[in-house]
């Protein structure tokens, strides 16, 4: 396990320019740097990869590759009658940098993580088995919000022009509450002029009926552009 100074140097390693692409630039910690610490085979290391850039480089293909590294895993370790597993299933392997400090460095989902833990740290055929079955789901949710064949720069432009529509929605609900804030003080001020028409001693009640609609009114736009705003952040 590595300490916080450590842990600092390492995520300084990982600042470095990237040949290829910017993938590797969204991250505290770069893959290569977690696994040539821990010495990880090269199939785990390969689909902790795929599994940990998917969303920056080529999505539905790198979850598929991370899926097939991890096939590739129990074809290896379970297949054989005698298998050869990897160092860092012995009992006595102390992890130089822990998956859960790699996961946290890199700000992944819950879903990366627990791939990420899986392919760490199984111990039988199900766990990788069942790192596949979320990959899977991740993959379905991945194309049903941007497609199979979908590049980092569309889909960031996409997110883009979805962040810019809600944008706009809100703008057009803000002018509307303003728009009914306006015509319920243009009801006030009629009803107002009305009862100027009343004996006095009527016109004092309807007046403070009137502010308190009046108040109503503003609380109840106050709340909604309030509920506006919240959805901007959202």
């Amino acid at each position: 396990m590595a300490g916080k100074s450590e842990l600092k140097k390492l995520q300084t390693e990982s600042a470095i320019e990237q040949v290829g692409g910017n993938h590797y630039q969204h991250f505290g910690m770069q893959p290569r740097v977690f696994w040539s610490r821990n010495n990880l085979p090269a199939l785990p290391a390969t689909a902790l990869k795929h599994i940990t850039c998917y969303e920056y480089k080529n999505g539905f293909e790198d979850l598929q590759k991370a899926k097939q590294y991890i096939e590739f895993m129990i074809e290896d370790y379970f297949g054989d009658e005698d298998p050869v597993m990897p160092a860092m299933l012995r009992t006595d392997w102390v992890w130089k940098i822990t998956p859960e400090e790699y996961c946290r460095a890199n700000s992944l989902s819950r879903e990366q993580s627990a791939v990420v833990k899986m392919i760490c740290e199984f111990s039988a055929r199900e766990h990788l088995e069942a790192a596949i079955a979320i990959i899977n789901d991740m993959s379905v949710d991945f194309v049903r919000a941007y497609g199979e064949h979908v590049s980092a720069t569309d889909r960031i432009k996409l997110l883009r022009e979805q962040v810019g529509r809600k944008n706009d929605v809100i703008y057009i609900g803000v002018e509307r509450v303003r728009e009914y804030q306006e015509l319920a003080a243009q009801c006030i001020g009629v009803a107002l002029r009305m009862q100027e028409r009343l004996p006095k001693t009527e016109r004092l009640p309807l007046r403070e009926d009137a502010q308190r609609v009046v108040d109503r009114i503003d609380k109840t736009i106050s709340l909604m552009l309030d509920e506006f705003k919240i959805t901007a952040k959202a």
